[in-house]
């Protein structure tokens, strides 16, 4: 299991950058820097909680289950069990607190080595907890973190609220064939006209706001989820001109670790393919979804699992995102939805092929893992 993302935390950095937002365990945080190799805690989701439910437990009919819906604040550090030095452990604000499925007895599974997974061993995660809450540290096993309330959950969850386009949207339909947004759309990348009409794709030349003005002149994609626009995300066109202008542009203050972009039009398919940006669905299509960044959230994971039940899910990220695939992999790997990853040839994303050709390269692969399908 894991607790957010890199890319996609809406709250990131030491504690001193939000003074009005102290961590919710501040007696966890405090232990983890002082056990941390550098000293060093990065807080994901800064002030969020987490939430969850007893549902029934597939596995054990007649009994239930507490599953999480979203992870909240989580400390990262430097794992002190392998090589890590890039803050790859991940320890929940939960651990150590009384276990939601067991009021008995303290949780020490709300945690996960994205570096060598070094947590999946028992063993770790106790010594880890004894690191922290030790014989001497007994009184502060329980360190008083706030507790699960509809009133906390709701924190979270009202931040998944609809939203509009950045500014007068214009269909790329209604958009001059000779212009340079569809000479790029329809000419460089080979996008198919049918495409916008599928994904509402559009344009804005002028924005409501300054914190939406990088959206103008970008093909906008429409997040939809469930049948409600939760946001949108923007392409640039071409080539940024430099590192301050960036290729994708996203709504600002969606939170983009809940949704799937495209998950209503692939939830009916036999199978997924997750990749990373929406200019790879709208090559693939309706079989696909979009984490919407480099990596795959818990929320995004149990969405996945939830949507498609037992049904294969594929990861097929960017060349240069192996590493990423590999956390998504791991995230996924103990549920019960067959798994694979496809590997992109070096240098290649998958909006760059074809449809047919990329079509062709998912099955292939796919079938070598033992899993067959079409499309």
């Amino acid at each position: 299991m894991g607790f957010g993302t890199t890319t996609q935390m809406e709250s990131y950095g030491d504690p001193n950058d939000f003074p009005d937002v102290p961590p919710i365990c501040q007696t966890l945080y405090t232990r983890l820097k002082a056990i941390a190799s550098d000293n060093q805690v990065i807080i994901a989701n800064q002030g969020e909680y987490m939430t969850g439910d007893n549902l029934p437990d597939a596995s054990r009919p007649g009994t239930l289950r507490w599953t999480v819906v979203t992870w909240g604040e989580t400390y990262r550090i430097n794992c002190p069990y392998c090589n890590d030095d890039r803050h790859r452990l991940w320890v929940n604000y939960m651990f150590g607190q009384l276990d939601p499925a067991d009021m008995t007895k303290a949780a020490d599974f709300y945690g996960i080595c994205f570096n060598e997974d070094c947590l999946q061993e028992p063993g770790n995660r106790q010594l880890l907890f004894n690191e922290i809450f030790g014989v001497s540290n007994a009184a502060n096993r329980r360190h008083q973190a706030p507790s699960l309330t509809p009133q906390n959950a709701a924190k979270s969850s009202a931040k998944l609220i609809p939203r509009d386009f950045p500014g007068p949207a214009i269909s790329l339909r209604n958009v001059p064939i000779e212009s340079p947004m569809m000479q790029y759309f329809l000419g460089e990348r080979r996008f198919y006209e049918q495409t916008i009409d599928d994904y509402g794709l559009v344009t804005c030349t002028t924005t409501h706001d300054r914190r939406h003005a990088l959206a103008a002149g970008r093909i906008i994609a429409p997040v939809i989820q469930h049948g409600v626009q939760y946001g949108w995300q923007g392409r640039y066109v071409g080539k940024p001109p430099n590192k301050h202008v960036p290729k994708y542009f996203t709504c600002p203050d969606m939170p983009k670790r809940f949704l799937l972009y495209n998950h209503d039009q692939a939830v009916d398919k036999p199978f997924v393919v997750v990749f990373e940006g929406i200019t790879d669905v709208w090559r693939l299509g309706d079989w696909s979804v979009s984490v919407l960044g480099k990596t795959l959230s818990p929320q995004q994971r149990l969405l996945l699992q939830t949507s498609w039940p037992g049904k294969p899910i594929i990861i097929c990220f960017d060349s240069d995102a192996w590493d990423n695939s590999m956390q998504a992999i791991q995230l996924l790997i103990n549920g019960v939805n067959p798994v694979i990853r496809v590997r992109m040839p070096e240098g290649w994303d998958p909006a760059d092929f074809d449809r047919d050709p990329l079509r062709q390269l998912i099955v292939t692969e796919a079938r070598e893992a033992g899993l067959h399908i079409s499309f």
